[in-house]
Parts: structure tokens; C-alpha cells; sequence
């Protein structure tokens, strides 16, 4: 009962609450960027809404390519499917999972010039 009350909680507070929250802001972000985008006739504007978009569908996307095997690894074994996973996809996916935080850096990097010419600059400089 212990195991799958953990499994519950990590579930809930480590997948479904980041995700819903990840959706709400980004959502929110997106609607406020669009909607001054309407209210502008500039084509850079629209450029760089379009580029961000980009960049939020790609950060959401990774955070769920990243968590989403643990999730269901994690409910398959809270319905007693423990018989169903190999040692390797449980062994795997919680790696993979904690693999998450490295990628919003990279999607930033490559998606943000100021980003990108920061980090280049930093990396070049002497400490």
C-alpha cells in the first residue's frame, strides 16, 4: 500500500501537475503573445511569435517524451501489471526521465539567438 501510494503522490506531483501547469502558462503565454501579434502589423513581431511557438511546442514535447515512459511504467505496476515490464524498460525509464533537464537548455540554444550568442560568448570568455 506504501508502494503504491508513493507511486501515486510521484505521479501526481511529478507528471500530471508539471504537465498541467507546463500547458497553463505556456497557454496563457501563447494566447497574450498572439494576441498582440493581431494587434501589430509588424512582420517581425509575428516572426518571433511564430519562432516561440515553436520553441513551447518543442519544450512541451520533450518534457513528455522525457516522463511519459516513467508515467506509464509506474501505472502499469500500480495496477499490478509489475509482470508486463521488462527489467530494462524499468531500469531505462526513470533514467530517461531525470534526462529532462538537459533539454530545455539545448531548445533554447538553438531556438533563442540572444540565448545562443550568450551562451557562445560565455563559453568563449576567461573566468
Amino acid at each position: 500500500m506504501i508502494d503504491q501510494s508513493y507511486g501515486i503522490y510521484l505521479l501526481i506531483l511529478g507528471f500530471v501537475l508539471p504537465v498541467l501547469t507546463i500547458l497553463v502558462c505556456y497557454g496563457k503565454l501563447l494566447k497574450f503573445l498572439n494576441n498582440r501579434v493581431q494587434n501589430s502589423a509588424s512582420q517581425k513581431l509575428a516572426k518571433g511569435q511564430r519562432r516561440l511557438t515553436l520553441m513551447v511546442v518543442l519544450m512541451i514535447l520533450a518534457f513528455l517524451v522525457a516522463w511519459l515512459p516513467y508515467a506509464v511504467v509506474c501505472i502499469i505496476v500500480m495496477a499490478g501489471g509489475q509482470h508486463l515490464i521488462s527489467a530494462t524498460a524499468a531500469g531505462v525509464a526513470p533514467v530517461f526521465a531525470k534526462t529532462s533537464m538537459v533539454y530545455n537548455p539545448i531548445i533554447y540554444v538553438l531556438l533563442n539567438t540572444q540565448v545562443r550568442l550568450s551562451a557562445i560568448s560565455g563559453f568563449g570568455s576567461d573566468p
